[in-house]
């Protein structure tokens, strides 16, 4: 009886190690988009439209749209600083390096109604 104890807690032991390491170990489900650095712009949105990242991460954007975008701090009432891509053709691509913590904002210039948001941790 002992012996049959002893191996269902092992494979008890080992499914939960399978289940933890599918998620990263983080608790989030391995499809949750925190390390990824990749943004498509595609049918005038961005896609993911929120995306988590680490510290240090580039992100880079890329446009399959037939139409220009911007990449751009801030929002359309309060643009910022911290970048911006110029008009970026079809094909084309922009890369950000996120150094510290924070939520920032982003949106198109062209298309006020195109906004992300980039959580770094």
């Amino acid at each position: 009886m002992k012996n049959k104890r002893t191996r269902l807690a092992l494979v008890a032991g080992v499914a939960l190690v399978a289940a933890l390491s599918a998620c990263g170990g983080s608790g989030e489900p391995s499809g949750a988009n925190r390390t990824a650095g990749t943004v498509s712009i595609v049918g005038f949105l961005f896609k993911p439209e929120t995306l988590g990242v680490a510290a240090g991460t580039s992100v880079t954007w890329t446009n399959s749209d037939d139409i220009d975008h911007t990449v751009t701090s801030g929002t359309p009432d309060a643009p910022r600083t911290e970048f911006d891509s110029g008009n970026k053709a079809k094909g084309q691509i922009f890369s950000h390096t996120f150094a510290s913590p924070g939520t920032f904002a982003y949106f198109c210039r062209n298309h006020n109604g195109m906004r992300g948001e980039v959580t770094v941790t």
